[in-house]
């Protein structure tokens, strides 16, 4: 994760076209920000719910794996690691512990 205020305007911009290229495949911005508030909208979050599905406007999303709360409890142990960091070359596995590194590795 980068801070997008940080970043220089190429960054940006390139940041900016991707976004408005992943909107136009899933059918328009309106339609991206619905379903990313409906995804926010689900309580508890849409990973860690047991029914695996999202429910949106003329879309159903369904997955069918779990994502554990401890999981991502770890996974956002790492990246407040790397949360101010300017190197856009992140190796999540650069850690001493050798106990977190098999878990980041097994996650």
């Amino acid at each position: 994760m980068y801070n997008f205020n940080k970043l220089d305007d190429q960054a940006k911009t390139l940041l900016h076209q991707g976004l408005n290229n992943l909107a136009k495949t899933l059918g328009g911005h309106n339609f991206a920000l619905g379903l990313i508030e409906a995804i926010r909208a689900v309580k508890p979050s849409a990973l860690t719910a047991s029914k695996c599905e999202v429910v949106a406007d003329k879309v159903i999303i369904k997955w069918n794996k779990v994502i554990f709360k401890e999981r991502i409890n770890e996974f956002e142990e790492v990246l407040l690691i790397y949360k101010d960091s300017e190197n856009y070359d992140v190796n999540f596995l650069d850690i001493e512990s050798e106990k977190k590194k098999k878990r980041v590795v097994n996650m």
